[in-house]
Formats: structure tokens, sequence, C-alpha cells
């Protein structure tokens, strides 16, 4: 499910964690939102912090910004 919603271009920056949104770009430009499940939060939340790790190691090993 995450390499498909990744790859259909939901991004991090897609998510309001504040609001319990998610909003995506629909047809003719148009912002749709839809709920985020409360379940769910902790686990994008603890999933961001792994990454946010895994990124500051790579860059500690000059493997690039991305």
């Amino acid at each position: 499910m995450a390499i498909l919603l990744y790859g259909s271009g939901l991004r991090i920056n897609n998510i309001d964690f504040d609001r319990k949104r998610i909003k995506t770009l629909g047809k003719g430009d148009k912002w749709r939102s839809t709920i985020l499940p409360p379940p769910i939060i902790p686990v994008l939340h603890d999933n961001m912090k792994q990454v946010k790790s895994l990124h500051h190691t790579d860059l500690e090993e000059d493997f690039g910004e991305v």
C-alpha cells in the first residue's frame, strides 16, 4: 500500500497531522482532502522518525542529501 501511495505522488507534506487530513491533487488541479484515520497517526510518526534517522546516517556517510 505504501508503494502505491508513494508512486501515486502522495508525500509527507500532503499529510496534515493537526487537522487529521490527507490532501491530494485531483482532476483540474483542485486540492481535495480526506480523513487521516487516528490509529495510523502513531504508525506514521514512528516511520518518520526511522526515516529521519536513516537519512541522518546516510548524510554522515556522504550518500547525498535526498
